[in-house]
């Protein structure tokens, strides 16, 4: 019956206003939570000036449907809609069988009608169907309805089921992760991944990547079974007698070996079955063991009939009726009278015999800037040693030197397929915030996490708004590492530093400061941790040092490594640094990484668009994907420590940037000849053309540089041929690309070499 008193007229008006405007899927560890969650955005349009408790009629319709809400206790529902929609929906997915979900209002702001929820799950499609139904709960409610719980319960129930993997295969998977193996859902096809990389193992219920196809073949053809068990003297029933002979059993065989069998018994309260393994003569073990063998499965049950499985089958005219090439689990695992037999165990083991790895390692590295470079480097150092590499870039995906896609791959998608790639034995993943906040990590741990840094970049975007909130983000690397693994922070960072209050794993340091500079260094290394930096060497030449206790291992000389042109790109000894740090943590002699560290030469082919230098006939250029003022401000260092009689920057940055953010960027290329700004259409992001080149040149002017040596362009293409047509020998231009290949092809009629 609808509301009638004024108090709830408003409720009944703007009931449909309450709604759910959007939902991310969150698999992976994420800054909200570590585990699986799904966040929701709710808006309330014209209640979004009231509160649940503003209506005394809503809050007793809603605990009268939902008696053991989490406020019934007090009589009362919390202060806000996204309290009261994170409640109905954790008592929901309660009500329809889930385990218990973690649940956390994270935005509650009704001045600007925002409320975000993030509601833990152990299926999505659950979670996702019970969100849905908590707000249409609540807009019954507030309507004067009374909802309709029993139904939406049981339909949530069922979706639940349907979503859920089987009991077998949940046994398996529960058992796989008491065990510490990473575990990989597919949800549509059933099929279960164990473990990483090379070292995956795949399963569907109790069959394994491993089950022959001939052999099920056999199983559901009875002429071919019979033909084939008969062979090796088990005798098979006749049809028309195949219902009428002895006690019924199942035998479950592994690997070759009997290691369940569970008698079937018809009792006056329906079937129970009662474990029998122990009881099993010898030679029947044996037979069933041939008979698995002569089919040629790994995994098996056997269905017997027998007057008694004590007695040899040839004594009581025992027969197979049937051999199954998946058998359940759930009569072995929990009999009603008997012991327990932990078939998943025995499954697990065959999979994975004592001292088989179950993983590989995992290398995650984050950071505001040098990511890519990074990488990059880690997985050659990995490579130099033999091992398989794949990795994940800003530039797509790689399985050694091969990218099997392209593209911007940085998130949860591009991790996946390095991990479940059969043949990666180490995975590098860089790991950017947008995939983070839009769906989390795209592996549960790593081994070894780097944090390069932390500066302003994207502010404003996807809820960053603060450095704090970014640095926040990026600790979700930091959070992830294994208690035996190690983090590698930037000492030299604030907010990667403070990051080793949140990681699990042995922290390693790496600073490019002098030695006198870094005391928390010193203190780091006087408790016996490890840091990489710069030292001098007796000739006052810096040196890349690994420091682990009493021992200081030299990488090689700054100048000696190509990546920074002979000491020149500043901003690469960090990366080297933390780089070897990683490989270090990871077990990786220092002869070896160094010898990778010196045979890493930037390219087009290797590094491409990461500080490429392009020898042309009009001049030097070098091409880099410098997207943020840390960036732009290394690369602009670098240029003026280049020799060069004139020097020149073509300049831009995405269009999503803050105004102040483009103006303080302009600014920066005050010690440049020349300095042209440009756009590039693919990264306006809602600004007008030519807006963010016309910003960031106003930054530049209020500088005081002249203005007849600045020039902007809304296309990237007009930008870089203003450059060639002015470039001069001897003259140096650094390009920030934002379509590098476009730029380099664009340069080719120029080409005299490439380093």
């Amino acid at each position: 019956m609808p509301q009638t008193n004024s108090s709830a007229s408003w409720t009944v008006e703007h009931a449909g206003d309450l709604r759910i405007v959007r939902t991310r899927t969150m698999r992976g560890p994420s800054v909200v939570n570590l585990a699986p969650v799904i966040v929701a955005e709710l808006r309330a349009g014209a209640l979004a000036s009231r509160t649940p408790t503003d209506s005394p009629e809503l809050v007793a319709r809603l605990l009268g449907a939902l008696p053991l809400l989490g406020a019934a206790a007090s009589g009362e529902l919390p202060l806000s809609w996204g309290d009261a929609l994170l409640q109905v929906t954790i008592e929901l997915q309660r009500l329809a069988g889930a385990p218990d979900a973690f649940g956390r209002v994270l935005v509650d702001d009704p001045a600007n009608d925002r409320w975000s929820i993030a509601v833990g799950f152990d299926e999505d499609a659950l979670t996702s169907e019970a969100l849905r139904a908590a707000a249409r709960i609540l807009r019954d409610c507030l309507r004067g309805d009374d909802p309709e719980i029993a139904g939406t319960i049981t339909d949530l129930t069922q979706r639940h089921e349907r979503a859920r993997p089987g009991p077998t295969s949940r046994a398996m998977i529960e058992a796989a992760r008491r065990r510490g193996i990473p575990v990989r859902r597919n949800p549509d096809d059933g099929i279960v991944q164990l473990g990483l990389g090379a070292a995956q193992r795949r399963i569907k219920a109790t069959m394994t990547d491993a089950t022959s196809v001939i052999a099920r073949s056999i199983t559901t053809d009875s002429k071919w079974l019979r033909t084939v068990l008969e062979r090796v003297g088990l005798d098979t029933p006749a049809a028309e007698s195949a219902a009428a002979e002895g006690n019924e059993y199942r035998v479950v065989v592994v690997n070759r070996r009997v290691v369940a069998c569970a008698e079937r018994v018809r009792g006056e309260g329906g079937i129970q079955w009662n474990d029998r393994t122990d009881d099993m003569h010898p030679t029947n073990r044996v037979l069933c063991e041939l008979a698995v063998g002569a089919v040629g499965l790994d995994v098996a049950g056997l269905d017997v009939r027998s007057p008694d499985i004590a007695i040899p089958f040839r004594q009581n005219g025992a027969v197979v009726t049937g051999v199954d090439a998946s058998p359940g689990l759930r009569k072995h695992m929990h009999p009603d009278v008997g012991v327990a037999r932990d078939v998943p165990g025995a499954i697990l083991d065959m999979l994975y015999p004592p001292g088989a790895p179950t993983t590989i390692p995992v290398i995650a590295v984050t950071g505001t800037n040098g990511k890519t470079t990074t990488t990059r480097l880690i997985a050659h150092l990995f490579r130099e040693t033999g091992l398989a590499v794949g990795f994940t870039t800003t530039d797509g995906v790689y399985f050694q030197e091969h990218q099997l896609l392209e593209g911007d791959l940085t998130g949860p998608f591009a991790a996946s397929i390095v991990l479940s790639h059969p043949e990666v034995q180490v995975a590098v993943l860089e790991t950017a915030r947008g995939g983070i906040l839009r769906a989390g990590l795209g592996f549960d741990a790593c081994d070894v996490g780097v944090v390069l840094n932390v500066t302003a970049d994207h502010l404003g975007l996807g809820g960053i708004d603060t450095v704090e909130q970014l640095a926040d983000v990026k600790a979700v690397i930091a959070a992830v590492v294994k208690p035996s693994g190690h983090t590698v922070l930037n000492a030299d960072d604030p907010f990667s530093y403070a990051m080793r209050e949140r990681t699990p794993g042995k922290v390693v340091l790496f600073t490019t400061r002098p030695p006198a500079e870094s005391p928390h260094v010193k203190e780091h290394l006087e408790l016996g941790g490890i840091v990489a930096r710069v030292e001098l060497d007796e000739h006052e030449e810096e040196q890349l040092v690994i420091r682990d206790g009493e021992q200081r291992l030299v990488i090689a000389s700054v100048s000696e490594v190509p990546l920074t042109f002979g000491g020149a790109a500043r901003f690469q000894i960090g990366n080297i640094l933390a780089a070897s740090a990683a490989a270090y943590a990871q077990g990786m002699p220092a002869e070896l990484i160094s010898r990778g560290v010196l045979g890493f030469v930037p390219s087009v082919a290797r590094t491409p668009g990461r500080l490429n230098i392009i020898e042309t006939a009009l001049g030097r250029v070098i091409v880099d994907y410098a997207h943020n003022a840390a960036a732009i401000a290394g690369l602009l260092d670098f240029v003026t420590r280049m020799p060069a009689e004139h020097r020149m920057a073509i300049l831009s940055v995405p269009g999503d940037r803050r105004d102040e953010d483009m103006r303080e960027i302009g600014g920066l290329a005050a010690r440049m000849d020349y300095v042209i700004f440009k756009e590039h259409e693919r990264y306006r992001r809602g600004r007008e053309p030519g807006q963010a080149a016309r910003m960031l040149a106003d930054g530049l002017l209020a500088t005081g540089f002249p203005p007849e040596r600045v020039a902007h362009f809304d296309d990237e293409r007009d930008a870089v041929a203003h450059a060639i047509g002015i470039m001069r020998p001897g003259g140096v231009v650094a390009i920030m690309a934002d379509d590098g290949s476009a730029v380099l092809e664009q340069l080719r009629p120029y080409l005299a070499s490439e380093e």
